[in-house]
């Protein structure tokens, strides 16, 4: 898996510690703007819909865009979800970890 750069400074985890399961995870996304920057993975992209958020997680190698594609709903960052989204965005080549909004900002 390649690794991604961080979008900024403030999006680089301090250590493996940081991250769920301790895997070391070198980018933070907080919200839907960040998972929109996301490059693409060598299998997957994604198509989100910042407005509406919600987006989808799609396998770049199956013709039918959708077969094999991964709703991310508006509940993405919210409460156990977003453990579960950084988890189906990990499987798919994205090296990254997602924000808990069940938490306030001061604490993520």
């Amino acid at each position: 898996m390649t690794t991604q750069k961080p979008i900024d400074k403030n999006n680089v985890l301090e250590s493996a510690k940081d991250a769920p399961g301790g895997d070391y995870v070198d980018r933070l996304v907080r919200d839907w703007d960040d998972l929109a920057q996301l490059p693409e993975s060598e299998t997957h992209r994604l198509e989100i819909d910042v407005d509406g958020c919600n987006g989808w997680i799609i396998n770049k190698h199956k013709l039918n865009k959708f077969a094999c594609a991964h709703y991310l709903s508006t509940h993405t960052f919210y409460g156990a979800n977003h453990k579960h989204s950084a988890l189906l965005l990990r499987k798919c080549g994205f090296d990254v970890t997602v924000a808990n909004w069940d938490i306030p900002n001061h604490e993520r």
